[in-house]
């Protein structure tokens, strides 16, 4: 990532709880010729060119999940939080750094592909990227 577009990346010290920094992504949506490099830069990836298809992370991994799938042609697959898909879910819990949560995956949307490029805004500690590694 480039020095600017990690400039654009705005620090918020003590939230959601004290003790963590949320890293806001979102400012970078905010100069569209900023995050269509970001979106060329990911979408240019191993990992992605090689995937059948993009699981993006709720919610704000949909941002960029959705450009990337857009650009690259590819299906995209959401991961969601609780109580927000229907179906035949796969559902699973993991730790974060300031708590608990569960991550659901439809099973009928992953069953024609079998390999992903997981995506989200940023990564932390790498609990919910992890946690949709071992669903699928």
């Amino acid at each position: 990532m480039s020095k600017e577009l990690k400039s654009l990346i705005k620090d918020y010290p003590d939230f959601p709880k004290k003790g963590i920094i949320f890293k806001d992504v979102l400012p970078i949506l905010q100069k569209p010729e900023k995050f269509s490099e970001l979106i060329k830069s990911m979408s240019s990836s191993y990992i992605c060119k090689e995937a059948e298809a993009i699981v993006a992370i709720d919610a704000r991994g949909f941002i960029f999940g959705a450009a990337i799938s857009i650009v690259l042609s590819k299906p995209m697959i959401v991961a969601r939080k609780p109580g927000k898909l229907p179906g035949n879910l796969i559902t699973k819990s993991y730790s974060l750094e300031y708590g608990n949560n569960t991550i659901s995956i439809n099973k009928d949307s992953i069953k024609n592909y079998k390999s992903f490029a997981i995506v989200d805004d940023l990564l932390a500690t790498g609990g919910t990227a992890l946690c949709v590694a071992n669903m699928l």
